[in-house]
């Protein structure tokens, strides 16, 4: 198996490219094992309905893996977007502990907030250093205390959020914010 990684400005051929490699796939390869992971959904749909131009006869459950890195992640841990924590969760968040969250969202989920204690929070998380660790090695300069509650209040709101939610969480463990935060919920 070959990996690809093209770039490149709008307009140079990478979703023809890409496309003329999906086409030398097909003739080994079922089209429900070819994925095509672009960063946006529009870049994702447009190399679909390329793809189906391009090959008369496909439909779109046969090319399931023509999706965004976002999605397929989802798709892969069978979670949606109704199950990730949603701009009014974190601003609700916000509203019960006195602060001030702006988030940046990316098609349906927030994909990064901007408020310092949360951002260690997941940094800790994505290192996979427990956050008393990560705090006495960075450089953040607030409080062990408000950090602690912080954490304990963010992880019981991705818990409660989460476990409403999603049947099949009881033995599952995430390491994105958006999603559990526990072994067990």
């Amino acid at each position: 198996m070959e990996t690809y990684k093209i770039f490149g400005p709008p307009g140079t051929g990478k979703t023809t490219f890409l496309l003329d490699v999906v086409e030398n796939e097909i003739e080994e390869t079922e089209t429900t094992r070819i994925g095509y992971f672009a960063f946006t959904r529009k870049a994702s749909q447009e190399a679909r309905d390329r793809a189906m131009q391009r090959f008369p006869g496909l439909s779109d459950k046969e090319l399931p893996w023509f999706r965004t890195l976002h999605s397929t992640a989802y798709r892969s841990l069978q979670l949606s977007s109704k199950e990730m924590m949603k701009h009014s969760d974190y601003q609700e968040f916000a509203s019960r502990h006195g602060l001030s969250i702006q988030t940046e969202t990316e098609e349906d989920w927030v994909v990064r907030t901007d408020h310092p204690i949360l951002n260690q929070i997941n940094l800790a998380r994505i290192r996979g250093v427990d956050l008393w660790t990560h705090y006495n090695q960075s450089r953040i300069n607030l409080p062990w205390h408000h950090v602690d509650y912080l954490d304990k209040n963010y992880t019981a709101l991705s818990k409660v959020r989460i476990c409403t939610t999603l049947q099949t969480c009881s033995n599952w463990c995430f390491l994105s914010p958006t999603v559990c935060h526990a072994s067990k919920c």
